[in-house]
């Protein structure tokens, strides 16, 4: 019998519910790892400087990184307010902007070698080699998530009743935004 005090849960909205929660606790490691890392970076003190600036590249591919996270909240509150079909856009535009930052770093890097800096270029390069690295490959991780969560809209699995999937993935998505911000300030304050 069902106790009167609280009404059934939805086997759904659980699911959900543990969706975001599991996309909360990656995204907390993610950030913990990040954090970890600089930690290290600035343990290191003056030895780990960088020398040299910062691949100009950064700059706007920070600003298209924050217009992909855009779009991926624009997806969620389309798909909130029933448009599945702006919802589906917008996630795409999230999708192809992610691509596009990690195209950028590629750009970074290959920026810095045509300017002669290298992973052993001095200890400030490494890490930014590090920092860029990892972050590329929680990007991948994230595209990956990304690209899951649009074959299940485009499948018509993805509805206002159940958009746990989504914004499980703009949890992680975010995080990645806040994982970059707080490196790019670091390479740059530190």
């Amino acid at each position: 019998m069902a106790s009167l005090s609280s009404p059934p849960v939805h086997s759904a909205a659980r699911a959900g519910r543990r969706l975001k929660a599991l996309a909360l606790g990656i995204s907390l490691s993610v950030l913990s790892f990040f954090a970890a890392l600089t930690i290290a970076y600035l343990s290191r003190g003056s030895a780990a400087r960088m020398a040299v600036p910062l691949p100009p590249v950064l700059y706007p591919n920070t600003v298209i990184l924050l217009l992909s996270s855009g779009a991926l909240e624009l997806s969620c509150r389309r798909l909130r307010a029933g448009h599945v079909r702006a919802m589906l856009r917008w996630l795409a535009v999230a999708f192809a902007l992610g691509w596009v930052f990690l195209a950028g770093q590629y750009w970074a890097w290959r920026q810095w070698r045509r300017a002669g800096i290298f992973l052993r270029t001095d200890p400030g390069s490494r890490f930014f080699f590090l920092f860029t690295a990892a972050h590329a490959i929680h990007i991948v991780a994230g595209l990956a998530v990304l690209g899951t969560v649009f074959t299940l809209a485009w499948r018509g699995r993805l509805r206002r009743e159940h958009p746990a999937p989504l914004e499980a993935a703009a949890i992680f998505w975010h995080c990645l935004d806040a994982a970059w911000l707080g490196l790019l300030a670091l390479l740059l304050l530190a």
